[in-house]
């Protein structure tokens, strides 16, 4: 659920010769659902909506499918993965993670920057993994098999390994705001730590570009259309060149306007953005540079 009247289920029903997954969707509640059938034998695990309109669901053989209205109609993504998905979450429109495992019993981390139209694997364990949660962009959450817990504070950058105390399989995983990490698994397992993530300034998350004073700012933010974005090059990470990715993206994570695509030098940088033709509502402005990645809220208002 993403507040207190919709929420979605997912899974799959099997009964030869029939087998499809299956999406449960209500708008109050949970007092009655709708059930919408996805033209697929794969078995569902997880399913994660970031707003009333846009979700993703996942399941067996690395299968991933996104919707933009809700769970009316769903379109499959392609993860070049056939590992079984017992995870997904999204932190914003843009960047998600999915989690799960393989044949061969190795855990395996996947990535998106661009709402899911291209997945990268990220990382490998061995063991499996189970759910993933990701507080915001910088701070994630991992539990598996075995009492596995992995922690990363930079955007899944690095993946710290939590001592979990225990062996038993960890199910679920949650951050909340004031950084206190939940865990919960087999045997009625329940795990807590009130200092896993600490207040720090969300420059600092990038030790190199804390040091060289990172920008990345948008102004005026809100806009009446026509917005200056300004961002920093360090060199202390990355010597001569790195390549630099500034785009403009909705909130279904479609990229509406590639303003950078290149490889820069150290230096500061301002780039003008022109949203007059676009209409009013809840935009994100994308900075990649080399690994360090980044997102802000744009909002454009009424011209009047």
């Amino acid at each position: 659920c993403i507040d207190d009247q919709h929420c979605w289920v997912a899974g799959n029903y099997s009964k030869y010769p029939d087998s499809y997954g299956i999406i449960l969707a209500s708008s109050d509640g949970g007092e009655t659902w709708k059930q919408y059938n996805l033209e697929s034998n794969s078995n569902l695990y997880s399913i994660h909506f970031v707003n009333p309109l846009l979700g993703w669901t996942a399941g067996a053989g690395g299968s991933i499918y996104s919707t933009t209205d809700g769970g009316h109609t769903w379109h499959q993504q392609h993860t070049n993965t056939e590992i079984s998905i017992e995870s997904i979450h999204f932190c914003d429109p843009i960047n998600g993670w999915a989690v799960g495992e393989r044949h061969t019993s190795e855990g395996i981390i996947i990535h998106t920057t661009d709402g899911g139209q291209t997945w990268k694997e990220k990382e490998t364990i061995h063991g499996s993994f189970y759910d993933v949660y990701f507080r915001d962009i910088q701070n994630g959450l991992i539990c598996g098999s075995d009492g596995t817990i992995l922690f990363t504070n930079d955007g899944g950058l690095t993946w710290k390994v939590q001592e979990s105390g225990t062996e038993d399989g960890l199910y679920t995983a949650r951050l909340t705001e004031n950084g206190n990490a939940y865990v919960g698994g087999e045997w009625g397992t329940v795990l807590h730590t009130p200092s896993l993530v600490v207040s720090i300034p969300e420059s600092e998350f990038n030790p190199e570009y804390a040091k060289s004073g990172f920008i990345f700012q948008i102004y005026p933010n809100p806009s009446r259309g026509i917005s200056e974005i300004r961002y920093q090059v360090s060199d202390i990470r990355f010597g001569v060149g790195v390549r630099v990715s500034l785009s403009v993206v909705d909130v279904h994570g479609q990229v509406l306007k590639e303003l950078v695509n290149e490889v820069q030098i150290a230096g500061d940088y301002a780039v003008r953005f022109d949203g007059s033709g676009l209409p009013p509502g809840v935009y994100f402005v994308r900075l990649q540079i080399g690994e360090y990645l980044e997102t802000q809220k744009l909002i454009l208002i009424n011209n009047y």
